[in-house]
Parts: structure tokens; sequence; C-alpha cells
């Protein structure tokens, strides 16, 4: 994730007057639908997780991750609605820590199926497991051949090795969601919008009737999802599929009342839209700029990145670089040569 440079636009969008949430306490949106706030401990301190009731019990959409102190907070959460009303399942936006975390463990503590998408399960096993996970030397290769001089720097953050300190055990129980698969929970029938360019099937939910979306990280008030391109799907085009994805979810109605996954709840999702597709344009430019006479991703990325990064944060932003050269390179704004490294190449003007 990234701060958003167009601060006039978020500043430009609607927010409800809604108490933030406490720690172990819930907001009321509607009576059937809850707004929980998790802690996080990176500079992306939080995650909103919702809560969708009727009468027969709850549905949780994310998690939180895996750690003891929001084992804690799960406790208080659970005696303060699950005593009455049981929870029934757990719905995962995506497979990233921070969403996926506790499914396991609320899954097994509950007797609850957990819900997401195809390729999301699928990423979250090769995660968890090592499922068909690129060798380091695989990591290693796809890094040099991009221009990065220190290869071993990524290998250990990329390999997902990471990943399982902050997730569970996957469920045992999974029900496969399809998209444009509708969720009846009591009279509100929530509709499974699949996007794509954040993670591999991430599930969005829109309930017609309410005009609300539940968004994940797909679209986000004040920052904007990271958008990568990973040695664990080298020849992915994530920033085409990102873009389409908005297409979709900016055909929904302008009234849309938006609950995202960090941040706080906002209406102005068309011109939320609109701000996200200007800065991955901007981003392009200046991409673009650099690539007169050639470059390789890791010449590119200082102009699109340039302050100190840590290691996690540097191959957020190595692959968020290639995303766009690869983007403009599919679009015939550049192009990439054959070399090794790769350089792509653009038209001086």
């Amino acid at each position: 994730m990234r701060a958003n440079h167009d601060g006039a636009a978020a500043d430009a969008l609607s927010y409800p007057p809604l108490p933030i949430p406490e720690p172990g306490r819930g907001v009321e949106i509607t009576p059937e639908l809850h707004w929980l706030r998790l802690p996080l401990p990176s500079r992306l301190n939080h995650i909103n997780v919702w809560l969708l009731g009727d009468a027969a019990g709850w549905t949780l959409v994310d998690t939180g991750i895996r750690s003891e102190e929001l084992a804690a907070i799960w406790e208080d959460l659970a005696a303060a609605y699950f005593a009455e009303r049981p929870l029934r399942r757990v719905l995962v936006t995506h497979h990233h820590p921070d969403h996926f975390g506790l499914a396991g463990t609320l899954s097994r503590r509950h007797g609850v199926p957990v819900f997401m998408s195809a390729l999301a399960a699928r990423r979250a096993r090769q995660l968890t497991c090592g499922e068909d996970m690129p060798t380091d030397d695989e990591v290693a290769a796809f890094y040099g051949r991009h221009g990065l001089a220190d290869t071993a720097r990524m290998v250990a953050v990329a390999g997902g090795r990471s990943y399982g300190r902050v997730v569970d055990a996957p469920p045992s129980e999974l029900h496969v969601l399809a998209a444009d698969e509708v969720i009846d929970i009591g009279a509100r029938r929530w509709r499974c919008l699949e996007m794509h360019g954040h993670a591999d099937g991430h599930i969005a939910l829109y309930c017609e009737s309410l005009g609300v979306l539940i968004a994940g990280d797909q679209v986000l008030p004040q920052i904007t999802p990271n958008i990568s391109v990973f040695a664990l799907d080298p020849e992915a085009n994530p920033l085409a599929a990102y873009l389409a994805s908005l297409e979709r979810l900016a055909a929904l109605p302008a009234s849309t009342l938006v609950l995202p996954s960090h941040g706080r709840v906002f209406h102005g999702l068309r011109l939320r839209i609109e701000a996200l597709r200007a800065h991955h344009e901007t981003l392009c430019r200046k991409a673009l700029a650099c690539c007169v006479g050639g470059a390789t991703v890791a010449d590119v990325l200082p102009a699109l990145f340039p302050r100190e990064l840590d290691d996690l944060n540097f191959m957020l932003a190595f692959g968020e670089t290639l995303a766009h050269l690869r983007y403009m390179s599919s679009v015939g704004r550049l192009h990439a040569d054959a070399g090794d490294p790769v350089r792509f190449h653009a038209e001086a003007k």
C-alpha cells in the first residue's frame, strides 16, 4: 500500500458520522451490519472487518492476522456477539495475512466453513504449505532479469517465508466462491464480485438493497493498494487487471456506501476510482520518462519510489514498478527487449 498523491480527491469524499470502532467493540452501521477494527503491527496499523447478521447468526468478513493480541480481542468479540447469535461462516476477501490470518483458527473454534475464491484459496495454500512456490534460484533470476544486482536481498522476503508466521493453518472446511455467486444473509443478497490486480481472486461484496459495497483492498479512501508483479507469477499483468476491475466497480450506483478494509467508511466511489486511475497514470508517465534510451525495472524504481525502503517495501516497490512497465508494454506505450537484463524502451519525443 502507498499514500495517495491526490490528497484533495481523498478529502472530497463524504464520510458518514460514525465513530471509529475500538478493539473488542463493534459499531453498528445497520442492525444487520457491524464494523469492527483490529490492530496490525505495521505502519498500516489496522484492518476493518465486518459482521453481517440475520436471525440465525453472523457472517464474518475477514479476520486479521494470527497474533496473541488478536486472539485475545476475538475472545472479547465472541463473548459480545456470538453468545446469543453464533458465527455461521467466515468469508475472506483475499489471501493476504491481515484478511486470512485467523480464518483457520476461527473456523475450527466455531465449527464453521471458510468462504473464499478458488484463486485466493490456491494462493493461500501455496504460501502456507509451500506448494508450487518458486525456488530461491528462480526468485533470484526473476529480480536479476529485471536489473537488480543484489538479488540475495529479495530471496528471503519474496520466498513467502514470513507468511506462515502471521497466518494460521488452512481451514479444514472450505467453500469455494464462484464469481457473481450470491450469498443470502437474512433478507439481504450479497453478490460476490471477483476483482483482480491487487490479489488473485479478490472478492468484493455488493448488496443492492442496502446500497453497500464491502470493497476489501480494491478501493481504499486514502491509500492505494499495491499492484505488483511477483516471482510467484512473473508474467502477470496486474495493473491491466486492476484497471478492468475498477471499471466494473465504476458501474455501481454513485450513492454506494463503500466499506474499505483500511480507513473510514465513505461515499464517493466513482470519485475515488477516478483518483486511483489518475494515480496510476501519473506513475506510468514518470516511468515512461525514464525509458527513453532504455531502462530496467531497477533503473526506474527510484523515480517512482524515491524514499529509502526496507526489504519488504522494496519488494513491493519493485513489483509495482514492473507492473506499470508491463502494462505500458501491453498497450503499446513502450516495448521490452529480449536482453538480460530486460530493458523497457520508449520513443523520445
